[in-house]
């Protein structure tokens, strides 16, 4: 009867620290797994600008309608990067307008339809709104102790990005987009991200990326 009770005690303190271990498991968060769960959350492209699709139309001089070809010499800097990355496809529609003053025609009007091609549409969002960029987290650099708040038991850590810019941003960052600032995909950004406890673990509960904060 002593030995069973010895037994029974044994198995209490072992299932006692075994608990112990799973709790203390449970509420940790390593810099690497902060780093996975701030990865894994979805997150807004960097910014997006509107393209034009659809209809275009261009006019020429008497003199040059002869010698417009397919895609026409006055299509902007910005679309002819854009064709040239195999982002859209501008095809004549067949259309021709000439607009005259009596007898003498002034110019032709030629129309033409801008279409995303294949490559273009992965980066393509809706109603011609593109993604330019993405940021992407690279390293967790700093961890608060856990404390008390409303939410239950929270986290911030303090972490690293980079921005990677899609074709279309590549664009952009050579003035191809007016008003869109140069983005430098080799420098390092900050960010801060909140963590909550679950009793599934921690979860990211708001992440801040700091644009204008580079990490020195």
């Amino acid at each position: 009867m002593k030995i069973f009770k010895n037994i029974t005690a044994v198995l209490g303190v072992a299932l006692l620290l075994a608990a112990c271990d799973k709790t203390a498991s449970h509420t940790k968060l390593s810099r690497e797994e902060a780093l996975r769960l701030i990865i894994a959350k979805p997150k807004e492209a960097l910014r997006t600008n509107q393209i034009r699709f659809g209809q275009m139309e261009f006019s020429f001089s008497p003199q040059e309608a002869p010698n417009v070809k397919s895609v026409p010499a006055k299509v902007s800097a910005t679309r002819k990067l854009e064709i040239e990355r195999g982002l859209i496809t501008i095809i004549p529609d067949g259309r021709v307008v000439g607009a005259s003053m009596g007898e003498m025609i002034q110019y032709y009007t030629y129309y033409y339809n801008v279409h995303p091609t294949e490559e273009g549409q992965r980066y393509l969002i809706k109603d011609g709104i593109v993604i330019l960029g993405n940021r992407v987290p690279n390293a967790v650099t700093g961890m608060t102790i856990p404390s008390s708040s409303e939410m239950g038991q929270t986290i911030t850590a303090e972490f690293t990005y980079k921005v990677v810019l899609t074709p279309y941003g590549k664009i952009a960052n050579t003035g191809g987009v007016s008003g869109s600032p140069a983005v430098d995909e080799n420098k390092a950004f900050k960010g801060e991200a909140e963590f909550v406890l679950y009793d599934d673990g921690w979860r990211v509960a708001n992440i801040t990326f700091l644009e204008n904060e580079e990490n020195p």
